[in-house]
C-alpha cells in the first residue's frame, strides 16, 4: 500500500494528476475487495499526504 500511496502522492504534487482510475488485471473490472481496499485505504492516505 505504501508504494501506491508514494505513487500517486507523487502524481499529484509533481505532475498535478487530479483524478486516478482503478483498473483490474486483464481489463475486467475489479474484484471487491481491491476496490474496498483502494476506496477505505489508499484514497483517504493519498489525500492526508496531500494536505500535508
Amino acid at each position: 500500500m505504501e508504494q501506491w500511496v508514494e505513487e500517486l502522492t507523487g502524481a499529484v504534487l509533481e505532475y498535478g494528476a487530479s483524478g486516478f482510475v482503478l483498473f483490474a488485471a486483464g481489463h475486467g473490472a475489479p474484484d471487491l475487495t481491491a476496490l474496498a481496499r483502494w476506496a477505505r485505504e489508499i484514497a483517504p492516505a493519498v489525500r492526508e499526504a496531500i494536505a500535508k
